[in-house]
């Protein structure tokens, strides 16, 4: 019953602070937190501001992780007969490789989708492709951290920011109480308060308080569930567009 009480509350916190935006801080959150897993008491403290800001970070990534809220574009300069090239170093997941259409025209670079590849899967349809002609770069694929396009890049379709990714992104780490979660994204102020219930939870398994663990837990993944729905929400989804 209490847990059902818990849930009931909690279901109202998320539509009240849905309908709010505004901005949490680190230092906002984290006496949210104490508050909550009743560590208030300034003298005998049993968690750190240190380990608590650190979960926080944590919890930050984790949400991110799960919703992809943040999306990024980057743009490198290709070299000639260069093929790899370094992917973001916040990288989630990629959305999309494109690369630029030669001739440019006018001041703005317009960008074509690249077909992706694996690495095994162009050696089977492309076996000599290292050691191909540089061209107009069509193809790509990943290796950890990098990305290889191929064919390499002639003088005639290498330049400055040639290559475009669009990806989701992690959030940069809060290292100040002043800090705003999120990279200070106005469109994500109203899930800030999502963070506190996961730094909750991790403190529960701290505590080896079972009954916390699935209170703070659930709220989590309510919180989550939430967000992706709002973020789904969108009048061109609901009307009907689709990708062809």
């Amino acid at each position: 019953m209490r847990t059902k009480r818990f849930i009931a509350a909690l279901i109202l916190s998320l539509c009240v602070f849905a309908s709010f935006s505004f901005a949490w801080t680190r230092g906002d959150i984290r006496d949210e937190v104490r508050r909550l897993v009743r560590d208030v008491d300034t003298t005998n403290q049993r968690w750190t501001d240190a380990v608590l800001n650190t979960r926080i970070n944590l919890a930050e990534k984790e949400f991110v992780r799960k919703t992809r809220c943040i999306e990024k574009s980057e743009y490198t300069t290709t070299v000639v007969n260069i093929s790899t090239y370094i992917l973001p170093s916040n990288i989630l997941s990629s959305r999309r490789i494109s690369y630029a259409i030669i001739p440019l025209t006018g001041t703005t670079t317009n960008y074509r989708l690249m077909e992706y590849y694996t690495k095994e899967g162009l050696d089977v349809k492309y076996p000599f492709w290292e050691n191909a002609d540089a061209s107009d770069p069509r193809r790509y694929f990943y290796e950890q951290d990098r990305i290889t396009i191929y064919p390499k890049p002639s003088s005639t379709y290498a330049g400055y920011q040639f290559l475009k990714h669009d990806y989701y992104a992690l959030p940069d780490d809060m290292d100040e109480d002043t800090d705003i979660p999120f990279n200070n994204l106005g469109y994500l102020y109203s899930f800030h308060e999502s963070i506190k219930w996961y730094v909750c939870y991790l403190c529960a398994i701290d505590s080896g308080d079972t009954v916390a663990q699935d209170r703070f837990g659930a709220a989590w993944k309510m919180a989550i569930d939430t967000a992706k729905n709002e973020m789904n929400d969108r009048p061109d989804r609901r009307g009907g567009f689709s990708v062809k």
